[in-house]
């Protein structure tokens, strides 16, 4: 194709359509490259997900563990307490008695008080303890004078999704001994 400005003639070629392969590979290495990022940044999404749901977990175990068990009766609180396994966490349980003045001094006899101490190990080798005592004279060893059912332990679970990571427990211990309706 010719054109002519003026007195001058120049010839303009036309370039054939489509990219070239310099270009096709910078632009393959720019898009490749964008998505090991993104693929990365998902991974460590996800990873920290995980990681955060084990963190809420093993302290709610814990607490539900531990909720059980302070509903016992005193003398009974050593027969119900066997290490198990739920889900992947383990479950230790340990019954000492302690001095009443002191509670962190283990007794070698029944001085009234109990410590409850409770270690959920997590898969990953990730532990919670939760410790709490027990008195002899507490309202869960008291008979009531009529018979009858009480509530002792009112709570509440949520889940989101089908499976046992989107589950929520959360309760507590009744003291008042309300009627059962």
């Amino acid at each position: 194709m010719k054109t002519i400005y003026g007195n001058t003639e120049l010839s303009i070629r036309r370039r054939p359509g489509g990219f070239s392969l310099v270009e096709v590979v910078i632009s393959t290495l720019i898009v490749g490259g964008l998505m090991v990022a993104a693929m990365t940044m998902l991974a460590s999404a996800s990873r920290s997900r995980q990681v955060r749901s084990a963190q809420r977990l093993g302290p709610a175990l814990a607490r539900q563990w531990m909720t059980e068990i302070l509903q016992a009766r005193y003398e009974e609180l050593e027969t119900v307490m066997e290490d198990a396994e739920v889900n992947g966490w383990r479950r230790r349980i340990k019954v000492e008695y302690v001095k009443p003045g002191d509670p962190d001094v283990v007794s070698a006899f029944d001085t009234g008080i109990k410590r409850i101490t409770i270690t959920a190990t997590g898969p990953g080798g990730r532990s919670t303890s939760l410790v709490s005592l027990r008195s002899s004279i507490s309202i869960y060893d008291r008979m009531p004078a009529a018979k009858r059912d009480y509530l002792r332990w009112v709570g509440a679970e949520l889940q989101i999704g089908g499976n046992d990571r989107g589950r929520v427990t959360t309760g507590v211990n009744l003291l008042n001994r309300i009627p059962a309706p």
